[in-house]
């Protein structure tokens, strides 16, 4: 279950033992129970492996225009 305070904006999945915010201390709080946690990113090493490769492959290309 996820909270969320509609006074202070808190989101989070834990609440004070009173049942109130832990950030504010409000009991205004709307429990939302049918949403999903978000996806963590996914992994985006092809790509950044490709962009060094073209970096570096440019560099190599303006340094032999730059020898020749």
């Amino acid at each position: 279950m996820r909270y969320h305070c509609r006074e202070c904006s808190y989101r989070g999945a834990r609440v004070d033992s009173r049942g109130g915010c832990p950030a504010c201390g409000s009991l205004d709080i709307h429990i939302s129970v049918g949403e999903k946690a978000p996806e963590p990113p996914k992994s985006r090493k092809l790509q950044l492996s490709v962009l060094v490769l073209l970096w570096v492959t440019f560099a190599a290309l303006v340094l032999w225009k730059l020898w020749s």
